[in-house]
């Protein structure tokens, strides 16, 4: 390798230069991509009704015939769907109407609970020993909601005052929320739009304010039997919030009576970080959606069915091609291929000044030596009979001085230095 390239180095670079061409293939950078893509298409669906006006739908309520009010209370089953979102604190899982990758919209008429802050709270509702004194030396109140009407009234609105604390002494003070508020039910709808994917749901709604409750004390019209039904719904939401949240420290004998048993304490916006530590969150909104996590518990139920528009979730593999990815390799086998051009023709006038091919004829005619043209007159003249008969195979292709290679004996032959 070494002796060709000092007798012909333009010839050896450019046979060189002709193995760079696969570089171009090795490390060429990815022009091809998979991609995942999505895209939406609407079709028709079934979602719920929303109907609470049917007779036909279930009843929330149960009936009561005294007093003028029809509503005795709320049925289990829909008392049982209230303490499970006020506990999550979240709504519930929801029907799929439309699949696991889809968006569907319905609405409900419900109810919501429209809240005054920073009201004046009856007397002896919250604080210490100088706000209870009729409680006894040594109350704490940290939560009280109660009544401002008639329980049995779904209509009713009740007070609630919050403060944050503990009974032992060095409380950092700085956390949580206190406060007060004056709590009313009032009519809503409900808006919700359903988004799952991959069966994961997201659920989003609006809420408008249509008024207070209508009466529960008649049964006679249509209106009747909702009044009911929202009342229904009303009393299962209202009744997690009331009670309160005490303790009471005896002074005498030192024993510590608790007042716990509310169900305000399975609250997501009470965070109880010791047995004697409240510290509250953001009440009044955590208020609002109880009555809105409440709400969609609904769609579990059978409110009928109502033809709609849903929109369907897809996603598909795409071959991507990214041509701009493709123009540094093709760049350098490009150059490659022109530089190995250019020494070609560079190599083909230096070297071939007789413009030779590669036919037969040419090619004999450049590796001819003395000792063939001996052996083709001898055969000519006829004074062999067979190129075999004169040993021709002694004859081959090699060197045979002053840089010519042509074909001769063995003993013509040189051998590389």
């Amino acid at each position: 390798m070494s002796g060709a390239f000092v007798r012909g180095p333009l010839l050896v670079s450019a046979t060189l230069l002709s193995f760079l061409l696969p570089i171009a293939a090795v490390f060429s950078p990815a022009s091809l991509g998979v991609v995942t893509s999505t895209f939406d298409t609407l079709g028709p669906c079934q979602v719920s009704a929303g109907n609470f006006s049917s007779d036909n739908t279930p009843a929330f309520f149960r009936h009561n015939a005294t007093a003028g009010n029809f509503l005795g209370g709320t049925v289990s089953s829909v008392q049982r769907m209230a303490d499970s979102s006020f506990a999550s604190g979240t709504i519930p899982q929801v029907p799929r109407f439309c699949g696991n990758n889809c968006t569907y919209q319905t609405s409900l008429p419900s109810m919501t609970f429209q809240c005054q802050t920073n009201v004046v709270l009856p007397p002896g509702s919250m604080g210490d020993v100088a706000d209870l004194s009729w409680r006894g030396t040594g109350m704490r109140m940290f939560w009280n909601a109660s009544m401002a009407g008639p329980q049995e009234d779904p209509r009713s609105p009740f007070y609630v005052g919050w403060q944050t604390g503990a009974m032992y002494f060095g409380f950092d003070g700085s956390v949580g929320t206190n406060g007060t508020a004056l709590c009313t039910p009032m009519k809503a709808q409900y808006d919700f739009t359903v988004r799952i994917v991959n069966g994961v749901q997201f659920v989003s709604y609006d809420i408008t304010t249509n008024g207070p409750l209508d009466t529960t004390a008649q049964r006679s019209n249509y209106n009747g039997y909702e009044a009911l039904q929202l009342g229904a719904i009303t009393l299962a939401a209202r009744s997690r919030l009331l009670g309160e949240i005490s303790w009471w420290l005896n002074p005498v004998s030192g024993l510590t009576i608790t007042n716990d048993s509310s169900p305000i304490m399975l609250a997501s916006f009470l965070n109880v970080s010791k047995p004697d530590t409240f510290v509250w969150g953001d009440v009044i909104t955590g208020i609002e959606q109880t009555a809105a996590n409440v709400t969609a518990g609904m769609l579990n139920v059978d409110l009928g069915l109502k033809d709609s528009e849903c929109t369907f979730h897809h996603s598909a593999l795409v071959y991507r091609y990214r041509p701009e990815n493709l123009w540094l390799p093709y760049g350098i086998a490009l150059g490659v291929v022109g530089a190995a051009l250019v020494l070609g023709v560079v190599v083909f006038l230096r070297f071939n000044p007789d413009n030779l091919t590669t036919s037969f004829i040419d090619t004999i005619g450049v590796t001819r030596s003395a000792e063939l043209d001996s052996l083709a007159l001898r055969y000519r003249l006829g004074l062999s009979g067979t190129l075999d008969e004169d040993e021709s195979e002694k004859f081959r292709l090699g060197p045979l001085g002053e840089g010519y290679v042509g074909f001769g004996t063995k003993e013509s032959i040189r051998s590389p230095e």
